[in-house]
């Protein structure tokens, strides 16, 4: 009978603050009568009541201080005795989202609200939190820091169960757009929890942050994981608005942290070599011969790799033609002293791959370097398929002297 009472008199209060709006021609938030019954039937009633009086308010556009900030020192003074109690996280929650309302100096609502954060550890209430900061925190360092910190734990440790509480930090973080929000970001892309939209999301809150991107990347690309550096690569390299200069020197970057195998501890193998294979074919579209150097350690590391077995033919013969585009000075001699070490071991009967021969012979034909001279003369007297034996002939009509 109470709780019938109570809701009969607030639905009064409810059609009062319809019909003053609708005649008056004012806001509802100009009656400080009817902000004080709010207020009056908030301290009056029971949770689920006290919820209801924060929706309506907050529907209504209510502009009333001391009711929300009642209401958020109810549910901060409480969150300990009552978080448990049903509709408790309701509302919080809904006491959270009214916070907007407020015109307090925005440093004394935010301090409200990072103590809201303190006391509740409910997934619903800090969805609200995330998205209330997202309006009135993305000047208050304290926020900032605490969404970040909150958001790189929240990274590191989400699941699928998470997914809303993501997307409202995500968003929050977006919000913000500071430089300081890079790592999170990061960290939710490279989180195989995250749907693909939360990813196309922190993708496109990176490339915003275009103050520090290319040191934040850079660093990425020295100390991650493998699997950290393609994503790292990937995002500078899909975002068309880069120019092809920034994007071949985050390829270098990426392709100099690529050249040696290091072991599990920063990834698998596979991903390695997608690293490599994916910046090298960068340096190749965009010409980037200041790498010549650089391709030429490359090349050595991934002749062994081949000999291993660990790289594919495929890929091996697209890092001689690298080598031959983006040649170094001393591109001739490293490339006629492999070819060398072909001949010898096909000399002593060891079959070399067809493929990787002919690359090599027009790697070095296109070069035109003298040096190769001795090696390319030599293929002519071991036993090669005739087309390598035509190929060494071009090869060396080609040479400069």
């Amino acid at each position: 009978m109470k709780r019938l009472l109570f809701s009969f008199c607030f639905l009064l209060i409810i059609s009062n603050t319809m019909i003053f709006a609708q005649t008056a021609g004012k806001s509802p938030a100009e009656n400080s009568d009817l902000s004080f019954e709010y207020r009056k039937f908030f301290a009056a009633g029971n949770i689920a009541d006290k919820t209801s009086v924060i929706r309506t308010a907050y529907s209504s556009r209510l502009i009333c201080d001391e009711l929300y900030v009642d209401a958020l020192e109810f549910v901060i003074d409480n969150a300990v005795l009552l978080k448990n109690e049903m509709f408790m996280p309701e509302l919080a929650s809904a006491c959270v989202r009214a916070a907007t309302l407020i015109t307090l100096d925005r440093t004394q609502l935010n301090h409200l609200l990072i103590q809201v954060f303190n006391a509740w550890d409910n997934s619903s209430v800090r969805v609200a939190l995330a998205e209330t900061f997202a309006v009135v925190g993305a000047e208050n360092q304290t926020v900032i820091k605490l969404m970040n910190d909150f958001g790189l734990e929240l990274a590191k440790n989400s699941s699928d169960t998470d997914g809303s509480l993501v997307s409202a930090v995500i968003n929050c973080l977006l919000a913000f757009q500071k430089d300081s929000s890079f790592d999170v970001l990061f960290a939710f892309a490279s989180n195989p929890a995250c749907s693909e939209e939360q990813v196309a999301l922190c993708i496109n809150g990176i490339n915003l942050l275009t103050d520090t991107l290319r040191s934040n990347v850079a660093k990425v690309l020295r100390n991650g994981t493998y699997s950290e550096r393609l994503l790292a690569l990937k995002i500078i390299l899909e975002n068309k608005k880069n120019s092809d200069f920034f994007r071949a020197e985050i390829a270098e970057i990426a392709l100099s942290g690529a050249i040696i195998y290091t072991g599990d501890s920063f990834g698998t193998r596979e991903d390695f070599i997608a690293l490599k294979m994916d910046a090298l074919r960068e340096l190749r579209r965009v010409s980037w011969t200041r790498s010549g150097n650089l391709i030429t350690l490359v090349f050595e590391a991934a002749s062994e790799e081949y000999a291993e077995g660990n790289l594919s033919e495929k890929n091996f013969v697209e890092i001689i033609q690298a080598e031959r585009e983006l040649a170094a000075l001393n591109a001739g001699e490293v490339l006629s002293a492999y070819l060398g070490s072909l001949n010898q071991l096909t000399e002593s009967g060891i079959p070399q791959s067809k493929t990787v021969v002919l690359a090599v012979i027009n790697a070095l034909g296109s070069l035109g370097d003298k040096t190769a001279f001795d090696n390319l003369l030599y293929t002519l007297y071991t036993p090669y398929d005739q087309e390598i034996v035509d190929a060494s002939r071009d090869a060396l009509a080609s040479l400069k002297w």
